[in-house]
């Protein structure tokens, strides 16, 4: 789950009703995707525009795209394997596949 004011995405385990685990030090996180087949979390963050790869097992950073401001959405199409996550503003479009 995104924790906007915390700047971090807090892992549930809904069976439990508890917080397993804190990614933390993020920039506003607005969107997350999990994708079972790759054991990936995929974070996009307002503030900063970075678009984090964790491990979801370890919850370690694997990797990451600079989009310079406001990454704000992610998606995962499983019929075509691919995450995308994007921006818009007045100016600009940009689109990670």
């Amino acid at each position: 789950m995104c924790a906007l004011g915390n700047n971090s995405v807090e892992v549930l385990d809904l069976h439990k009703g508890e917080r397993t685990h804190s990614i933390t030090g993020l920039g506003s996180p607005q969107e997350i995707a999990y994708v079972p087949e790759l054991n990936r979390l995929f974070v996009a963050n307002d503030k900063d525009g970075i678009f984090n790869i964790y491990d979801a097992e370890s919850f370690q950073s694997i990797g990451e795209l600079n989009f310079k401001d406001d990454a704000d959405n992610v998606r995962y199409d499983d019929s075509a394997k691919k995450s995308m996550s994007g921006l818009a503003t007045a100016e600009s479009l940009s689109l990670m596949r």
